[in-house]
């Protein structure tokens, strides 16, 4: 409970701050002691040639001369400087602070606060003036719209509310940009201020009440009019020395290349042109802009720049902020504010826009920051300014809630939190132990079960990895854990609502304590990720209720992220809707090595392998983040095969090894085939194939059309088919549409080669559809003799390693199904027999699937030799043995050279001799063939009157087709007693389950 009322504690870090600058005013930017106490302003000295008297410019800094605006190099290490500094302890004596040389037409006073503030001589005796007595009134209480008594005296309110003014204070006014001449307009700065009765705060400066706002526009001496011509090189007027004072004003509009800073007051504009810099400055941070309002106090139309700062948004001209570096986080919040909003002004009008920035331990105003560091320290304030984009995104990133607890290690450690602190806020970089953190926090309650801990992020993966190291399951572990939920859980944000998979209900976990990791990035999904469009407003009620019960039971909320800022707080305050004990943990550590970044953006990937692939032959560790991917994305990172040839040989084995494994680590696994099955079907009969390896396709070409009238005619059924939009194919309008779409479904396109035909009638000619085509730098297909070169999407290196890891896969089950068929049916005397003779010599079926065809039932059961003896019935079977053995390279030359997989002339020991020795892409020729063969071989014998359905059937059991012919063939005779036992046995080795037991 907050307790007001009973005085006002000093913040520690604002007292550490004012010991700070207390150091730096005793040192200049070397860290050496300032050997004088002044060295802002330029000096001015006098040298005596041929009897004349010469004004030189001396400048304190050489880089004045030629420095021009050129300072992108520049770099500067605020906190480096602060910590030398601060741990300096040869000091005594504090240096006096600078005074100007006394003028009886000022108050020593004034005098003395002007010097303090970094402001030149000649610039605050042209601009500033000390008042006494009712001067004061003169100056402020001229405006007309002031009510005022017959006799023309101030009413008695305006005299109470003015009284402090008779005590004196300083006024400055400039010059009226408009029309060129002084200024009735400035400011006053009472000796005792009056107190606002809203706030109860000192009024610091007046200005004159019912007039518009303007700048100050200060007047400047001619040896500053030549150190800024100097500084942008920008030649100047002609008898500029005796020109009016506005001239200086007029020749800065007229020159859109000289830079403009605003700043906020007189004393800061001041101090900046005596650094040879243009500022003007405004009443406040508001000041630049107005916003008209109705009668009743609201907008009532657009904001818009005051006309002294309008006349200054040039195209082209680089205006800069250069507001106080505040703390209080209200007030950091207004200035952001008005800095953003008139630079969105600024914008509009084509400038260039600019913020300048500093740590608050240099001082909080700019001219604290010149008396204590010097001119030199502006300057590289100046050259570090961010563009407005990269202060808008520092913005987004900035935490101004006062951090309980200020860390600067690598790791946060362990860290015990103050009781009574409901919500933690933990702002520190990655891999600076977060997680470690919360899992020292949460084992002691998660041991002893006083109460659960509910872990809340927005992606899967990372609520997997967290709750792990916690102890606690995930969602989808609670059934088959023991203590299931009973300590805890993790999920998502998506499944914070009634209907998911978790059935959330937030009654239920009143009084836990609650994680939400990486809560930036949570609160951007659950307001606009599409995987919540659906149930976000029962989320949102959800997630409110839920915190409303952790809070109301006294417990707490962990919220943690690298980029913590006042939006994560503010989100958890505004769904509370209440007050909140909070401790904030903020950790500076900054990695001397910082990872380089490669943002790869758009649609094409070139640009992606590119950077990659050189990184890997330079030996370089490489981190691919992709924003959003898909598992059919044939550019996610789990498909992605750049780099593994720069492997090493055992992490290459590894992969390969998942590969053929089809586990899914590096590849997608197998999708149900008797769907694939179906989608194929649709394809050969709409005629993908042909299709696919056409060349010249256009909206006029035959085969288009033909595949066009189709899919129209049949649109529902192939959407059906094919997996795709029921509407897919009635919002394509041409036939080269559909041909993309249908490309697209199989992870092809076609390019688009050029145009043909005469004006008015020229069409577009595509080539032959490939995964992806070679593109140049800015995304444009790249033309070998008018065609566009393919990119494989080494698809058939996977589609090869799945086939080989199936045949073996059926192999060892069909090995394992006939030891079983065989226990089953023969005696046990018999077993050992016939497992040296009929198993020994069964041919595998990856040699099943290579046998030719032509081989006839008949044939092939002549070949087998068949022995009975009618005591130990043991049958015995004998297979021939070849007699000749071709060389490998007559094998290897007469594989290549077939067209058809009936041609070939080789045996399968010789196929198999060789079939190592191809390449990747000749297997797969060879391949094809002998499938088109076999499947050419199963049509015909469909068509002299084979049972479709049961050949199907008996494909589904696993059976390859030549195989289920066969016992297509045995069947009837088993079953009408005409088999022979050679029929027999070949029958019980090749038949399913369900065929034995009808035999049977």
């Amino acid at each position: 409970m907050n307790h007001k009322g009973f005085g006002k504690i000093a913040s520690p870090q604002k007292s550490l701050n004012q010991e700070l600058r207390q150091v730096f005013r005793k040192f200049n930017k070397r860290g050496k002691l300032r050997s004088t106490p002044w060295a802002l302003h330029e000096v001015s000295r006098l040298e005596s040639r041929d009897g004349k008297v010469h004004q030189v410019v001396v400048a304190s800094n050489q880089n004045d001369m030629a420095q021009g605006d050129a300072c992108s190099g520049r770099s500067h290490h605020h906190d480096s400087e602060i910590q030398a500094l601060g741990n300096y302890q040869g000091f005594k004596e504090p240096s006096a602070p600078y005074t100007l040389p006394a003028r009886e037409d000022f108050e020593a006073s004034h005098w003395q606060e002007w010097g303090e503030s970094g402001i030149d001589s000649e610039i605050a005796a042209l601009n500033f003036k000390s008042l006494s007595g009712n001067a004061a009134f003169d100056y402020l209480l001229y405006s007309d719209k002031i009510s005022r008594r017959n006799d023309g005296r101030l009413r008695d309110r305006d005299m109470r509310r003015y009284a402090h003014l008779s005590n004196g204070g300083w006024w400055c006014s400039g010059i009226n940009i408009i029309t060129g001449e002084d200024s009735d307009w400035g400011c006053f700065k009472p000796n005792t201020p009056r107190i606002d009765e809203g706030n109860s705060k000192a009024i610091k400066y007046e200005h004159p009440p019912k007039v518009d706002t303007e700048i100050f526009a200060l007047r400047i001496p001619a040896r500053i009019w030549e150190l800024i011509g100097r500084r942008y090189d920008v030649a100047l007027p002609e008898n500029y020395q005796s020109l009016p004072y506005g001239n200086f004003w007029r020749w800065v509009r007229e020159n859109t290349q000289i830079p403009v800073i605003i700043c906020e007051g007189a004393k800061k504009a001041a101090a900046i042109l005596s650094c040879g810099y243009v500022a003007i400055g405004i009443p406040g941070v508001w000041g630049g802009r107005r916003q008209p309002k109705d009668e009743y106090g609201e907008n009532s139309g657009a904001p818009y720049l005051i006309p002294q700062l309008a006349a200054y948004a040039q195209p082209g001209r680089r205006i800069y902020f250069c507001f106080d570096a505040d703390v209080k986080r209200t007030t950091v919040r207004s200035v952001n504010g008005a800095i953003a909003k008139t630079a969105k002004l600024l914008s509009l009008r084509g400038c260039e826009v600019r913020v300048m920035g500093w740590h608050l331990a240099l001082g909080k105003g700019i001219d604290d920051v010149l008396a204590a560091y010097g001119r030199d320290q502006f300057d590289t304030i100046y050259c570090d300014a961010l563009k407005l984009d990269e202060w808008n995104t520092k913005q987004l990133r900035r935490l101004t809630y006062t951090p309980d607890l200020n860390l600067n290690q690598r790791y946060l450690g362990e860290l015990a939190i103050p009781l009574g602190k409901q919500l933690i806020g933990l702002k520190s970089p990655k891999n600076t132990g977060k997680t470690h953190l919360l899992q020292w926090l949460t084992d002691p309650i998660i041991r002893a079960g006083e109460r659960r801990v509910l872990v809340i992020t927005h992606r899967v993966q990372l609520a997997t990895q967290l709750v792990k190291k916690l102890g606690l399951p995930f969602i989808t572990e609670v059934k088959q854990t023991e203590q299931g939920s009973h300590f805890g859980m993790g999920l998502v944000i998506d499944s914070l609502h009634p209907k998911s998979q978790a059935k959330f209900n937030p009654d239920e976990w009143k009084g836990c304590w609650l994680i939400l990791d990486e809560i930036m990035q949570l609160i951007w999904h659950l307001l606009s990720s599409s995987t919540c469009q659906t149930d976000r407003v029962a989320i949102i009620k959800n997630f409110k209720r839920l915190l409303q019960n952790v809070v109301n039971y006294g417990r707490k909320i962990f919220i943690a992220d690298a980029d913590l800022n006042d939006i994560g707080i503010d989100f958890i305050k505004g769904l509370l809707g209440q007050e909140i004990d909070t401790f904030l943990v903020e950790n500076t550590f900054q990695f001397v090595e910082p990872w380089q970044v490669n943002l790869v953006q758009g649609n094409n990937p070139a640009q992606l392998v590119k950077i990659l692939t050189q990184k890997l032959e330079n030996g370089d560790k490489c981190f691919v983040a992709l924003s959003g991917q898909r598992a059919s994305s044939k550019w996610g990172s789990r498909n992605l095969g750049v780099g593994r040839e720069f492997l090493p040989d055992r992490e290459i084995n590894v992969m390969s090894t998942a590969l053929k494994n089809g586990g899914g680590d590096y590849f997608i696994p197998d999708t149900n085939k008797s769907f694939i099955g179906k989608k194929i079907d649709a394809l050969d009969w709409i005629g993908y194939k042909e299709l696919r390896e056409t060349d010249g396709l256009s909206n006029n070409h035959p085969l288009a059309q033909a595949v066009f009238e189709k899919a129209k005619t049949h649109q529902s059924d192939l959407s059906l088919i094919l997996g795709a939009k029921s509407n897919m194919f009635a919002l394509l309008n041409t036939p080269m549409q559909v041909c993309q779409k249908l490309a697209s479904l199989t992870g092809y396109k076609f390019p688009r080669l050029r145009r043909e035909g005469t004006r008015g009638n020229q069409v577009w000619i595509y080539g032959v559809a490939a995964p992806d085509f070679q593109k140049d730098d800015e995304g444009n297909l790249v033309f070998v003799d008018g065609r566009a070169v393919p990119v494989s999407d080494r698809r058939e290196e996977v589609f090869t390693a799945w086939v080989e890891r199936d045949i073996l896969a059926r192999e060892k089950a069909a090995k394992a199904k006939l030891e079983a068929q065989v226990q089953a049916t023969i005696p046990n005397c018999q077993l050992s027999a016939l497992a040296e003779t009929e198993i020994n010599t069964l041919t595998t079926l990856q040699e099943q699937y290579a046998e030719q065809k032509t081989q006839t039932l008949t044939e092939e059961v002549e070949s087998i030799v068949i022995t009975h003896d009618s005591e130990s019935q043991v049958i015995i079977a004998e297979l021939p043995v070849e007699n000749h053995q071709q060389s490998t390279e007559a094998v290897i030359e007469k594989l290549l050279k077939i067209s058809n997989w009936g041609e070939v002339a080789a045996n399968q020991a010789e196929i198999d001799q060789v079939w190592s020795l191809l390449s990747e892409n000749q297997r797969s020729h060879l391949w094809q063939l002998h499938q088109k063969y076999q499947q050419q071989l199963s049509l015909e014998e469909l068509a002299a009157g084979i049972d479709i359905l049961e050949l199907k059937r008996l494909e589904a059991r696993g059976i390859p087709t030549n195989l289920a012919l066969e016992v297509m063939v045995i069947i009837p005779k088993v079953i009408n007693g005409t088999a022979t036992p050679e029929e027999v046995v070949r029958g019980l080795m090749i038949m399913s389950p369900s065929l034995r037991e009808q035999i049977e």
